[in-house]
């Protein structure tokens, strides 16, 4: 088979890759392009908005019928083939894929890597007094971050049973699968004091 090139197509023709790619077609000119909707990009290691918390190898491949070419960047570093993964971050792979007669095609695709758990907090509603006590029943709502990802925390707990020393805990999780958990201890009271005079 015969190497990649372009060749001088006249008006109206468009150039084919070679005789060597499967569906290529003859090195020479052809009256019909390349179909942008036809070109698939697969990013292989990784998923396009994944999250991992082990290190990723990614590797692009590149389909299509009448591709002139492709090239790809990590972060706008050059890729040119298998390259592995291992510091924290949310990384952008642009791959840009050049077709016969055709505006170059770009697609972008994302994944992160993750390995710190989430923060998480528990909110109360009412908040207690300065003793610590309650004198309503109590909503706990928990609230998480992460640096990097997104996170699930569990549902809010309404506490509305009375007595003191009662444990609530929480948990947060990152897309990576990361955890943390959270408790709070709630005292509650709804009997007001009796006088005795």
């Amino acid at each position: 088979c015969l190497p990649a090139f372009a060749p001088d197509c006249d008006d109206g023709e468009y150039c084919t890759l070679d005789s060597c790619s499967e569906g290529a077609g003859p090195v020479g000119c052809v009256n019909a392009p390349a179909l942008a909707e036809d070109i698939v990009v697969t990013l292989d290691g990784a998923e396009d908005g994944g999250a991992y918390t082990d290190p990723v190898t990614v590797e692009v491949s590149v389909e299509g019928t009448y591709l002139l070419g492709w090239s790809a960047t990590l972060d706008e570093v050059p890729l040119a083939g298998p390259v592995e993964v291992t510091a924290d971050g949310l990384y952008t792979l642009v791959v840009t894929v050049e077709g016969c007669g055709i505006e170059p095609v770009i697609e972008t695709l994302t994944f992160t890597l993750d390995n710190e758990p989430p923060t998480v907090d528990a909110v109360l509603d009412p908040p207690p007094n300065a003793a610590g006590w309650n004198n309503a029943p109590v909503t706990v709502t928990f609230v998480g971050q992460d640096a990097l990802t997104a996170v699930t925390v569990s549902e809010p707990v309404v506490v509305a049973t009375p007595g003191a020393d009662q444990v609530i805990t929480g948990t947060a999780t990152d897309a990576a699968g990361n955890t943390a958990q959270t408790e709070v201890t709630l005292h509650l009271d709804f009997k007001a004091p009796s006088v005795t005079i």
